[in-house]
């Protein structure tokens, strides 16, 4: 298997084993994230200004999930850079944060998930892929952002467990479970009600989500919207849409962002727009997350960020997961593809 429009790392062994290779292995990009994110610069004056929110956090990982703090560790050995800032990057989730548009269609042989992976541009730069194979036996593939543990974004599992995720604004606010240690577990599971039980045990958790869980065994698609201490279940049937903000009956109570500090809005009523149109096909999937309205070109953000689509991920599970992984510049023709 070879890409050819991403960095893509296979790595193995103990969680420390795979940080650290992955770490040695894109220590430039995690290097260059660390000097030029404006996004790492303001977590790190922040941090310096209030440490026991990081605090918390890490005492948190450590009592609930230490092989991911051994993964942390290994990440900023590997990278050679001090285990603080690696922890800060496995924390930017603790602040708000605005990325991501998922299209998915279930029809009775097959499930398609479009997904648009969007951040800052700094992350568009230097994020990568990578296959992990653990010690149990599974193997997952996943898309991750530099320093941190990877399988909070986007990707599957050889159990046929296949998650996506959108950022929502928690009203909760609370130092709970990070999204990114969350998200990595969930990729671990071995079912949709395994991956929901994990995505629920714990209360507080840190930072809202949107899961979009689908099973290739089960034949079965769902998405998972959690606060720091509740959560709606929405079962998929047909075609279903979604950006940043909470949309099931039970949670779309909690205010949608204003206009001028997201587009969630404008994405999400666009996306809805277009979803008659839509057939189970990844061209007309493509039309949907490659509209002008959905697909961000550049935004400044506070900061001086630059928010930005980074890429687009098709997945196509039948009886088995196809994945084309598509960069920015939206042409058709050009991507990376891995199935397993």
């Amino acid at each position: 298997m070879t890409f050819t429009h991403f960095p893509h790392f296979i790595a193995e062994g103990s969680n420390y084993d795979i940080g650290f290779a992955i770490g040695e292995h894109f220590l430039n990009n995690i290097t260059q994230t660390l000097l030029q994110s404006a996004r790492f610069q303001h977590l790190w004056s922040q941090d310096q200004k209030n440490p026991a929110i990081a605090d918390q956090a890490l005492r948190l990982i450590e009592e609930h999930f230490p092989q991911y703090l051994q993964e942390i560790k290994g990440i900023a050995d590997g990278a050679s850079q001090n285990f603080r800032s690696i922890l800060l990057m496995n924390l930017m989730h603790l602040y708000d944060d605005e990325n991501c548009s998922t299209l998915v269609i279930k029809t009775p042989d097959r499930i398609l998930i479009g997904h648009n992976e969007d951040l800052h541009k700094i992350l568009v730069d230097n994020s990568y892929y990578v296959t992990i194979n653990l010690q149990d036996g599974c193997q997952i593939f996943t898309h991750a952002y530099p320093g941190c543990v990877p399988g909070f974004s986007h990707g599957f599992n050889s159990h046929g467990i296949v998650i996506t995720c959108n950022y929502v604004p928690d009203p909760v606010k609370a130092i709970g479970i990070p999204r990114t240690i969350l998200g990595r577990w969930m990729l671990e599971s071995t079912s949709i009600q395994d991956a929901i039980d994990r995505a629920v045990k714990f209360s507080p958790r840190s930072g809202g989500v949107s899961y979009n869980i689908i099973s290739l065994k089960e034949h079965r698609a769902v998405n998972l919207e959690i606060t720091g201490n509740d959560h709606a279940l929405t079962e998929i049937h047909d075609v279903y849409y979604r950006t940043n903000h909470y949309i099931s009956e039970k949670l779309s109570f909690i205010a949608i962002p204003s206009d001028e500090i997201s587009t969630t809005r404008i994405r999400y009523e666009r996306g809805c727009e277009l979803l008659s149109q839509v057939s189970p096909t990844h061209s007309d999937m493509l039309k949907l997350l490659w509209d002008d309205h959905v697909f961000i070109k550049g935004k400044l953000e506070p900061h001086n960020v630059v928010h930005m689509t980074m890429n687009t991920t098709l997945f196509k599970i039948t009886d088995e997961i196809e994945v084309k992984i598509f960069p920015r510049d939206r042409d058709e023709a050009i991507f990376d593809s891995f199935h397993l």
